[in-house]
């Protein structure tokens, strides 16, 4: 492990989809030797509610919005924004109870192919917080429903999937200009190789300040990728491990990582009213 990568910046909590609450992260981070984490819950900064110095590591504020481009699924993670920002606050409130009521609809599509669980056992996994597919799939799993999350989201809950129901979304140009509205940074997350470099240009001229790079289900030839995009467009290029820490969904925290010069560099992106660290 290289010494000088000390963040990681995509992490989850129990506020959206993950499986440790944030006091909890922060000490699983700690133990990672880790200095600086992001956490980047699913259309929520409720996490932030809880900081506490006793943390005793930089938390950078952030949040992934979901988006789409035509029929693709986009993410964008913010980084450095105000968590209290009324604007963000008001429309990711919203967000979540368009996420309840997705839930109902996906348990109701199941009921109709004879898969019948319960609304309460959905919202028991994802204990009172953001409800997301992924609490759907460990009931699938837990009931027999399906043996693992590739075949929950492949039969029932991914796209073409017998009881799938889009999420509520932003535009990719409506998550930037959110981001960039609270005073944070906007980078693309997990790109991979689904975008051309024609709509990452589109994206910059949306405000994109960075391009997850080094995230652990990439290749050397998505970083490289990735790493050019970055250059090209005089972005930065991030990295992330997208801890959950969930039984079915687990990327160990600080998989993927970056220095703290790049962190500053993100930080150089944020509006003058990004907020730099809890801490």
């Amino acid at each position: 492990m290289n010494p000088t990568r000390i963040a990681d910046l995509h992490i989850h909590t129990t506020v959206s989809d993950g499986g440790f609450c944030p006091g909890e992260v922060a000490r699983l981070a700690s133990a990672a030797d880790l200095e600086i984490i992001a956490i980047t819950d699913h259309d929520s900064v409720s996490a932030f509610d809880s900081f506490s110095p006793d943390w005793q590591l930089e938390v950078v504020p952030g949040v992934e919005l979901s988006a789409y481009l035509g029929t693709r699924e986009v993410h964008v993670l913010g980084y450095f924004l105000d968590p209290h920002e009324i604007r963000l606050r008001t429309a990711l409130e919203s967000l979540q109870k368009k996420r309840q009521a997705r839930a109902f609809s996906i348990i109701r599509k199941l009921a109709e192919e004879k898969v019948n669980i319960s609304c309460e056992e959905v919202f028991e996994a994802a204990g009172g917080c953001s409800v997301s597919r992924l609490h759907v799939a460990e009931v699938l799993i837990e009931n027999g429903h399906s043996s693992n999350l590739y075949e929950a989201f492949r039969d029932f809950l991914g796209p073409g999937g017998a009881a799938f129901v889009p999420k509520p979304y932003f535009t990719v140009e409506g998550a930037i200009e959110m981001i960039r509205a609270a005073g944070g940074a906007a980078v693309l997350a997990h790109p991979r190789d689904n975008f051309t470099l024609r709509e990452i240009a589109q994206f910059v001229d949306a405000g994109l300040d960075g391009i997850e790079t080094f995230y652990p289900t990439h290749s050397k030839e998505h970083v490289d990728a990735c790493l050019k995009a970055a250059e090209t467009f005089g972005i930065v290029a991030t990295g992330g491990s997208d801890f959950h820490g969930r039984r079915f969904a687990d990327k160990p925290i600080g998989t993927a990582r970056v220095d703290r010069e790049t962190v500053e560099k993100l930080y150089e992106r944020a509006g003058p009213n990004g907020i730099r660290r809890l801490s």
